[in-house]
């Protein structure tokens, strides 16, 4: 469900670069919690079966980052934290 959702916000939500922007800023925060879960997990020899769904969601984020990018041509330092964190 959260790959369909994260489709969804990519394709529907992004109409303007500040939208955009904003939603690179989420993108990457979840990114880095996935890669927190992988360390963490690894690190108390957690079952790699969450493991291997972090890195899968971590690589469809970024994925989509990728493709938000280009298509706004946001370079990628260019995605950074949007005031408040609100949808604008």
């Amino acid at each position: 469900m959260i790959y369909g959702t994260i489709h969804i916000l990519q394709e529907f939500v992004t109409e303007s670069n500040k939208k955009a922007t904003w939603l690179l800023a989420e993108l990457t925060e979840m990114s880095n919690r996935c890669k927190q879960a992988v360390e963490n997990g690894s690190r108390m020899n957690a079952q790699s079966l969450a493991m291997q769904e972090a890195a899968k969601l971590n690589q469809h984020i970024v994925k989509s980052e990728g493709t938000i990018r280009s298509r706004h041509n946001i370079p990628i330092g260019g995605g950074g934290g949007v005031p408040n964190r609100r949808f604008l």
